[in-house]
């Protein structure tokens, strides 16, 4: 018949060749060449034969046991009992005589002339005489009867007593002579888990079981299953105990070896895929008397060598009829080993199985890389130079050993790159994904399924060529370059360090020259202090002497007095507004204006001037002009004051006008135009130069050099600008545009129209017996000279003052109910003007006002606002005029001539 996996397909053999491991190699006349193994002899197998009444009755077997006698009996499928002489190996089928038909038949056992057959309803016993059989009963919730399950493992204890592990439901212990039955379950026996693996007996005959969640053992003083102390909580496939009394347990990926201890069972070795043990499923373990482990796997029959540690396989290349191992393991009473696989029976001694192979040579197969252009191969037997681009370096290595191909091991190390060995397993190849450059050396080794390594070492010598940027010219340039970047980071720290030191040098020079601006304001409001109070006493003198019979000479030297100290304090306020303006301390007073008024103060101030010298002040005022808006009215009139003042100045003769429009973007233009002798080109450059002034123009006209040039300092600081149009011989305009917010507009119908200055109207002139319009006025003010200047003045217009030096003489005067109005000086001694002002509020009661008006040489810029806020109702700054005096009473002599009317 034909030829069954593993047998040779032709009987006409031409040839017989012995290899160097003892393998023959047959040449056949019509099946080609086939190979026997060296150690064919180390197993014995049985098969199903079609057609062959004294082979296995089925393909597959299920179970083996061997009884003392040294009969083998072997179940299969439902049906198939068969029973193997071991001595001639003849088969005899007896599942005709045993009518074994339901269940699949899953292990068997012979007690004396009973064979006892566990299937997957239960436990059957058959008299082997005649083939009649008993079933055993099956007792769910009791413990005399078999728990619910299949049979998967039959026992025999020494004491004659057969256990019997069900998986599903317990562990049964049989009377083979009574047939009394005692059923360990979950219900009954303390089983803490029914799926159970398999069973062995411990030295003293005791039974353990292996379940899906650890190992439990039977307990002869409470008669029950306890679970082991120690135990793995995961699923046991399989456990064995070894001669020397350790406990052998598989679970997936690891085989153990446990100690037994009082305290339970305690972990002494584990192999797992790092020693080369490989995560399978195992169905049975053995511990042979060699110290080796046996394991039943579907991948093969594994062998552990427990002092050496090799592990072998075994499958069909060492004789194995399928290496898919099923059920368990039965061992005769010489050793023999008995094993059921997919294709049928095996039979092996542990004791005789050697593995004393040679050690198989070894050579480097092949090497390829790849490169830009694809995989490249290179000659394994020459030295292996690679560009720097190059990728996935492949080395393969064979070992000739034809044991078992698929069992042999490899192990790489390149020297330079790897620390210890790289072991590959049974893959004979290693790839480098990309190496760096450099030199190196490769070394291979091998072993064959026997774990024996090769007596010599494949060496490959390995170059890995640089990057065109790790040459010694590349570096070289590096070198290069890391000093250039050095020295452009040492300059480029240096300009830091410049700038550093300049920036510190420019905050030095910044807060030098504020502090200089700083001392210089207040060095200026020092002196404009000192000088105020001494020209109060000048001027003030000059004019009440103006106001006596003089001749006119002696008028002529009074006016000259006036003039000299009007021009000086203008000088003193000219340089106090520009140290204020580099100071930035210049703040401006934004009000609401009618710019238009504006105007014609300027007009009513300067008008008699320009009579004086017979030339024509006109004003024009656009009727587009704003009635109100916001802006410095005071800034704003001192500008057009002092370009009317430098107009009425230059001109001769003719006309000088001041005329207010609405330019086209909305500001408002003030226009300040003479008639006099003009300007070149040279003069325009310089005119806004601080103390700058044409060559002849201060011997002739005198004058600082201050005006325009704070002028243009005021504009820019309202956020306008000046221009001036000028040429010689035709006369000079200036024009001022300042952004001033429009805060009303002028009532339609509302006209400017043009005015001269002799049009303006003229403030009435008190008549001299008008006692509505006198007052009593206390003038309190520390400076004797300066106190005779105001009380003078005061007198000579018809008031009647009382003097107070300081401020306890001024609350004692105030004891005086008719005082109408007083005067009071800033800087007094003791209590000053401020603190006074503050002393008589708070004395005051309701209905009771008494007008104050404060008087100061102060110049720091804050005066008013500090007097007013102390409750002063008026303000003049020194040196005083009866004019001025006379336009801060009005309003309180008003108000007090209203009353007594």
């Amino acid at each position: 018949g034909d030829a069954l996996p593993g047998e040779l397909p032709s009987a006409r053999v031409m040839d017989i060749l012995r290899d160097r491991e003892g393998g023959l190699w047959i040449a056949l006349l019509d099946g080609g060449i086939a190979r026997l193994p060296a150690r064919w002899r180390n197993f014995s197998t049985w098969r199903h034969r079609p057609g062959d009444v004294h082979s296995l009755q089925h393909s597959v077997p299920e179970a083996v046991s061997v009884d003392s006698e040294g009969g083998i009996w072997v179940s299969s499928g439902r049906d198939g009992i068969d029973h193997i002489d071991a001595t001639s190996g003849r088969v005899e089928r007896l599942g005709e005589r045993f009518a074994a038909q339901g269940s699949v038949l899953r292990s068997l056992l012979r007690v004396g002339d009973q064979l006892w057959v566990g299937h997957y309803r239960g436990l059957r016993r058959y008299a082997i005489a005649d083939g009649s059989h008993i079933e055993l009963p099956v007792a769910e919730g009791t413990s005399d009867g078999l728990p619910q399950g299949f049979v998967n493992r039959l026992l025999r204890a020494p004491d004659g007593m057969i256990w019997a592990s069900l998986r599903g439901g317990g562990v049964a212990r049989i009377d083979p002579s009574t047939l009394a039955v005692h059923g360990y379950s979950m219900a009954n026996g303390g089983i803490g888990n029914a799926d159970i693996a398999g069973i062995v007996l411990d030295r003293l005959a005791d039974p353990w079981i292996a379940t899906t969640s650890g190992i439990e053992h039977y307990d002869r003083k409470t008669d029950r299953f306890v679970r082991t102390a120690g135990s793995p909580d995961d699923s046991i496939q399989a456990l064995a105990f070894d001669e020397a009394g350790s406990l052998w347990l598989h679970r997936l990926g690891a085989l153990e070896r446990y100690e037994l201890s009082d305290a339970g069972l305690v972990l002494a070795q584990r192999f797992d895929s790092g020693d080369g043990w490989p995560a399978m499923q195992v169905s049975d373990l053995l511990a042979a008397a060699d110290q080796a482990i046996w394991a039943a796997s579907p991948r093969g029959l594994w062998r552990l060598d427990a002092r050496s540690h090799a592990i072998r396989r075994f499958s069909e290349r060492d004789g194995l009829p399928s290496a898919e191992i099923i059920g368990s393991f039965a061992v005769a009473q010489d050793g023999v080993v008995y094993a059921n696989t997919r294709a049928g029976l095996v039979a092996f001694d542990p004791a005789a199985i050697s593995l004393d192979s040679p050690p198989p040579p070894l050579s480097i197969a092949a090497v390829s890389v790849r490169r830009e252009s694809g995989v490249v191969g290179l000659a394994p037997d020459q030295p292996i130079v690679l560009e720097h681009a190059d990728r996935d370096l492949t080395i393969e290595a064979r070992a000739l050993s034809f044991l078992n191909p698929a069992g042999n091991s490899y192990r790489f190390r390149l020297e330079g790159f790897d620390k210890d060995w790289v072991d590959t397993g049974a893959r004979g190849e290693r790839v480098f994904s990309q190496l760096p450059p450099g030199d190196y050396q490769l070394q291979v080794r091998a072993a064959n399924a026997d774990g024996v390594w090769s007596d010599t070492t494949a060496n490959l010598s390995v170059s890995v060529a640089s990057p065109p940027w790790r040459t010694p010219a590349a570096y070289l340039a590096y070198l290069v370059v890391a000093a250039l970047v050095l020295l452009l980071l040492l300059r480029s720290w240096r300009n830091r360090v410049d700038q550093r030191h300049a920036f510190a040098l420019a905050e030095q020079q910044r807060r030098a020259a504020e502090e200089l601006a700083s001392a210089k304001s207040a060095f200026l409001a020092t002196m404009s202090h000192e000088i105020r109070t001494p020209m109060t006493g000048v001027l003030g003198m000059a004019e009440l002497l103006r106001a006596t019979p003089l001749d006119e000479r002696q008028r002529g030297y009074a006016e000259a007095i006036s003039r000299s100290g009007d021009l000086m304090l203008r000088l003193v306020n000219d340089s106090l507004d520009l140290a204020r303006i580099e100071a930035g301390k210049l703040e401006l007073d934004r009000r609401a204006l009618d710019p238009a008024q504006v105007v014609r103060e300027v007009v009513a101030l300067e008008g008699p001037l320009a009579e004086n010298k017979g030339l024509q002040l006109l004003s024009q005022i656009d009727p587009a002009v704003p009635a109100l808006v916001s802006g410095d009215a005071t800034r704003i009139k001192q500008v057009l004051l002092n370009l009317v003042n430098n107009a009425l100045k230059f001109t001769e003769r003719g006309t000088i006008r001041l005329d207010l429009g609405k330019a086209a973007d909305g500001s408002l233009e003030f226009v300040v135009s003479d008639t006099g002798p003009g300007m070149n080109a040279d003069m325009r450059e310089r005119l806004f130069g601080r103390f700058e002034q044409s060559a002849g123009v201060t011997p002739r006209y005198g004058g600082s050099g201050l005006g325009l040039s704070i002028c243009q300092e005021l504009v820019d600081l309202m956020g306008g600008r000046i221009e001036v149009e000028s040429r010689l011989g035709e006369g000079t305009r200036f024009s001022i545009r300042l952004p001033l917010t429009e805060v009303a507009p002028r009532a339609p119908g509302e006209t400017t129209p043009a005015r001269r200055f002799d049009d303006r109207p003229r403030s009435p002139t008190r008549a001299s017996g008008d006692t509505d319009a006198r007052a009593h006025v206390l003038v309190v003010e520390d400076d004797a000279t300066i106190a005779a200047v105001v009380v003078g003045m005061l007198e000579s217009a018809g008031h009647r003052c009382t003097h107070a030096a300081h401020g306890l003489a001024a609350l004692a005067a105030l004891e005086d109910p008719g005082i109408d109005l007083a005067l009071v000086d800033l800087d007094l001694p003791g209590i000053d003007g401020l603190q006074l002002a503050r002393l008589l509020r708070d004395r005051e009661g309701e209905g009771r006002h008494l007008p104050l008006i404060a008087i100061t040489a102060r110049a720091t810029g804050d005066e008013e606002e500090q007097a007013r806020a102390a409750g002063m109702d008026g303000f003049l700054r020194k040196p005083l005029s009866s004019s001025a005096l006379e336009r801060a009473m009005a309003p309180w002599l008003r108000e007090r001539a209203g009353s007594n009317g």
